[in-house]
């Protein structure tokens, strides 16, 4: 399935959920309230976020940037942005692809991804497209209001080894993309991964296209399951495609600990362990 398919399936399932979202979570907004206050964006920050839904942190982040600062969401489905516009008096909001922004170079002081990074055709691509809109040590903020394990329990399934919000799998990604991960939180009340813009040049070893390809037939086959879970076979290609993405990113990542972090996890993978 191409970039462009995943991108009209992800429409799709948020289009018709758009209208009932806030009501179908309505305990979530205090859980970000706690998330943004301690994340402490500054007054006058530029603060992005990505995958903005309904905006419900959009008033959020205003309080917090202060009538100096900008609040802008993005969200790729525009029934979303309908709702988000309830908002709009906290933020600008565009229709956009997180993978291709609509901004400048290193324009960013903060990114908030709640819920973002599963829902990218492409994680690396769009990884590289937030740092390259971040300035060197702005952050990016990935968030749920609850954990995987719960997030994964609400959906009738276990946790599985290919998740990318998996510290052991995100960290090395995200070094690859731009990003050192300085603080992960994954507990049943919140998942929360702090990454910190580095200098390096966010445009790194592409990620093999098996990985990309591995993925899609993963999320193929869940699809096809009441239970959800994945089929050996295609767990099994996930995890060498994913082992030989690491392998090639531990060529170039600029910190020891990152590298030796990105090929102890392929080594994991290729003997078919991890979670």
């Amino acid at each position: 399935m191409s970039d462009a398919a995943e991108q009209a399936r992800t429409r799709e399932f948020f289009a018709a959920r758009a209208a009932g979202w806030d009501a179908k979570f309505p305990d979530d907004g205090p859980r970000y309230a706690g998330a943004i206050a301690e994340l402490g964006p500054k007054e006058g920050d530029f603060v992005l976020d990505a995958g903005c839904g309904t905006g419900r942190a959009l008033p959020l982040l205003r309080a917090a940037v202060g009538p100096r600062g900008t609040v802008l969401g993005v969200d790729l489905t525009p029934e979303m942005i309908d709702r988000a516009r309830a908002h709009r008096a906290a933020a600008d909001l565009v229709v956009a692809d997180c993978a291709r922004l609509p901004l400048p170079d290193a324009a960013v002081d903060l990114v908030l991804g709640a819920g973002l990074i599963s829902h990218l055709p492409g994680p690396a691509a769009g990884l590289r497209e937030l740092a390259r809109v971040t300035r060197p040590g702005g952050r990016l903020a990935l968030y749920h209001p609850v954990g995987r394990a719960a997030l994964a329990a609400r959906h009738g399934r276990a946790i599985t080894p290919d998740d990318l919000r998996a510290e052991p799998n995100l960290r090395p990604l995200l070094a690859g993309c731009g990003w050192r991960l300085t603080a992960f939180t994954d507990t049943e009340e919140r998942y929360l991964a702090v990454a910190e813009r580095t200098g390096a040049a966010p445009d790194g070893p592409a990620v093999d296209p098996a990985l990309t390809r591995a993925s899609r037939q993963l999320n193929r086959v869940r699809a096809r399951r009441p239970d959800g879970s994945a089929g050996s076979a295609a767990l099994a290609e996930w995890r060498q495609a994913m082992a030989a993405t690491l392998e090639a990113m531990a060529q170039t990542l600029p910190h020891e600990s990152d590298r030796r972090a990105a090929r102890l996890r392929a080594a994991e993978l290729r003997a078919g362990g991890g979670s």
